[in-house]
């Protein structure tokens, strides 16, 4: 059965030239998926179909998964390499990343709108499906008020006490005190991805959905070495990603259905639902992230 033939992400189909010979190590192995390190700073995932697409990643299917997880796992130092368009294990070829054919991770903004999606939109849709037991941020969601000012809440985790501060002015700031925002949440909090960076990913999001790049632009110029001192290596990925345009399938969906005009509910819950069931709780991080980027937008807009 091997090699096994995968459906890329369009940024590994353009990063294997530059990785040729490169030896790869196993970093980290979960159920459905895994990371392997490419030098210091570059990770690639390998995943099933059904957890959907890294802006990092490869796609296999779920019937050879377990052949090449069992595969991987068992990979000594030194016998990952790329070669050509192929990982080889041991000199082998163990999957093949055809250069076609690959899932586009980027998502493309509309010049800036004068209305795109309200903010109390989502923060409503949000109230109405938000349980009784979410974690993260999203305890924080019923002090956010209407206007995007989050009153004082009672947190017993430290972390979100820290975490108040930041969001009750992140609405309002300029791009220094974004990044100083930014700074102060990057690695704050539980999780493989920590709280705090899922929710600055949301919030680059939302500035993407509407086209605010100069925005983002500085973000990146300020944030990209604060990243991979701030928090882990796979959380650092996906902030780097997302300041370049690129998120994993669940988000990149959503704000897909945002930027539409008149975006269909059935479509727009169907893709919010997709956020929500990422992780134990980063999609909600994710998605507080989006609606402050949206009240962010909205101060923007009023304020100039």
């Amino acid at each position: 059965m091997l090699p096994i033939t995968c459906v890329p992400s369009r940024y590994v189909a353009r990063l294997l030239p530059h990785i040729q010979g490169s030896p790869l190590q196993l970093h980290s192995l979960f159920e459905r998926s895994l990371n392997l390190f490419v030098g210091s700073r570059l990770l690639l995932t390998i995943q099933v179909a059904s957890l959907g697409h890294s802006p990092f990643g490869v796609v296999v299917g779920e019937t050879v998964w377990p052949a090449l997880r069992r595969r991987l796992a068992s990979a000594a130092e030194g016998d990952l390499s790329v070669m050509g368009r192929a990982l080889l294990m041991g000199g082998h070829p163990l999957l093949t990343i055809p250069a076609a054919h690959g899932y586009d991770e980027r998502f493309t903004p509309l010049p800036p709108q004068p209305n795109i999606f309200p903010a109390r939109h989502l923060h409503q849709m949000l109230l109405e499906a938000k349980g009784d037991g979410q974690a993260g941020l999203a305890t924080l969601l019923e002090g956010w008020s209407p206007g995007g000012q989050l009153r004082s809440v009672t947190a017993v985790e430290p972390w979100l006490v820290r975490a108040q501060p930041v969001l009750k002015t992140i609405t309002a700031g300029d791009g220094p005190a974004l990044v100083e925002a930014a700074r102060r949440l990057i690695g704050l909090g539980p999780g493989l991805t920590p709280s705090g960076d899922d929710f600055v990913v949301g919030f680059v999001g939302a500035l993407w959905l509407d086209g605010q790049t100069n925005m983002v632009r500085y973000l990146r110029r300020h944030l990209r070495e604060h990243l991979w001192q701030a928090t882990n290596v796979i959380s650092a990925q996906y902030l780097r990603h997302a300041l370049h345009g690129r998120f994993s399938s669940p988000l990149r969906s959503l704000l897909e259905a945002m930027i539409q005009g008149e975006p269909d509910s059935r479509q727009l819950m169907a893709a919010l639902r997709g956020v929500m069931a990422v992780g134990s709780s980063s999609g909600w991080d994710s998605l507080m992230g989006v609606l402050a980027g949206l009240y962010w937008r909205e101060q923007e807009r009023r304020g100039s």
